[in-house]
């Protein structure tokens, strides 16, 4: 990958290159330094810890007990010096800067990704908040092109690392957020979901991101993508940090749930929900059937444009109606959902039916398969799934249906 213009780097063509977001490579006059080699070990620990600390003016004590904590101080100094004498023969004499200040790489020399990212001159900032200054977002974008992971992810467990980590991870999402903000204003909403896309493909957790794109998707009509970018980051949250969604991603998620491609110009209408059953040998996860059942009443309820009727246990009678495709004895509702759940192991497949409630004929069936690895997760998976099917479904047919 070229080095970056010079507005980002300020060299056009550096002699030593070191690549430490997504990866961690070092280039010396175009070739990358062969990476395992023992004996290059400590002088590259020294050189991610300059990275880390950002590059300039770091006292050699104070790195000096950073990599040899549990030497003596002469010791650990004379350590150092050697070691930076090796970093040299490595990437080149003119790389390392020892005076009065510390250690310092020297930036004529020797480009790094983080650092250029780092250091996002402060025009660029302003350029971003609100102005029209088509360069300073076009220098911005190049920025952001150079983040393509966490930094030195992987290579060790340092402090100063992984606070340099953590900073530079804050600093992308907050500038791509940022940048994508700039695009909505402007009008560019698709190169702006593009964007947060990018954002969350790193960090699929990132839930300002996630709720910015749940946004775009409502001004696109895209409600059901952004549903689905709401259980994506719903799942990280929890896989990762034990977490759920804030109330602010919930109040867009229901935004979404209510958008106009679903309620604008649809008469009322009413879907009766049966109770969800556990078909299981066992009988052991009625529970979980029920809450999937009590979480689909209440994604449905928030469409204005539907009647929720909660139905009780059918007798055994209209029970086999139902299933042999005769019509609900009563005609109550325009549509009977119904579902069942099945657990063998660690798998469940959730079946779910979706009936006219005056024919008795099926208008939607599904089978939904997912590993039962937890249970909370399965339960939100399989109920959104249900709510968005049989939203969609019971719309596409009432168009040419008499509403109930």
């Amino acid at each position: 990958m070229p080095a970056p213009s010079g507005r980002i780097t300020d060299l056009e063509q550096p002699a030593v290159r070191v690549f430490t977001l997504g990866r961690f490579q070092v280039e010396v006059g175009g070739t990358p330094l062969r990476s395992g080699r023992k004996a290059q070990r400590r002088p590259l620990d020294l050189l991610k810890l300059l990275i880390a600390y950002r590059g300039e003016g770091v006292c050699s004590e104070q790195i000096a007990e950073d990599l040899w904590p549990d030497a003596e101080g002469d010791t650990a100094l004379a350590a150092l010096r050697t070691t930076i004498s090796r970093l040299r023969k490595l990437i080149g004499a003119d790389a390392v800067v020892s005076d009065i200040r510390g250690l310092s790489l020297n930036r004529r020399v020797c480009w790094v990704d983080a650092l250029a990212f780092d250091r996002l001159p402060e025009q660029l900032k302003r350029g971003i908040q609100g102005s029209n200054d088509d360069q300073a977002r076009m220098a911005l974008e190049e920025a952001l092109f150079l983040y393509r992971g966490t930094f030195l992810g992987g290579e060790g467990t340092l402090p100063q690392v992984l606070s340099a980590r953590a900073r530079l991870h804050s600093l992308f999402l907050r500038r791509l957020s940022e940048l994508g903000e700039c695009y909505e204003q402007t009008g560019q909403i698709e190169r702006a979901m593009g964007l947060y896309q990018r954002g969350l493909e790193i960090d699929d957790a990132a839930e300002d991101l996630a709720r910015k794109l749940m946004r775009c998707c409502r001004k696109v009509g895209r409600a059901a993508e952004g549903i689905a970018v709401y259980r994506r980051c719903q799942a990280a949250l929890h896989a990762r940090l034990g977490t759920e969604s804030s109330p602010a991603t919930q109040r867009v998620l229901q935004d979404l749930l209510v958008a106009p491609a679903f309620s604008a110009g649809h008469a009322l209408l009413s879907i009766g929900v049966l109770p969800f059953y556990d078909v299981s040998p066992q009988r052991d996860y009625q529970r979980l059937a029920d809450a999937i059942r009590e979480t689909v009443i209440s994604l449905l309820s928030a469409l204005p444009q539907l009647s929720l009727i909660t139905l009780g246990v059918p007798d055994m009678d209209d029970r086999c109606q139902l299933d042999s495709g005769s019509p609900w004895p009563e005609g109550k509702v325009r549509y009977l959902l119904r579902g069942h759940v099945l657990v063998s192991g660690r798998h469940l497949r959730a079946g779910i039916h979706l009936v006219d409630g005056r024919s008795g004929q099926p208008a939607w069936s599904e089978h939904l398969d997912c590993a039962l690895i937890d249970v909370i997760k399965t339960h939100d998976e399989v109920a959104f799934r249900v709510a968005e099917g049989a939203r969609g479904k019971a719309n596409v047919r009432r168009r040419s249906a008499t509403p109930a």
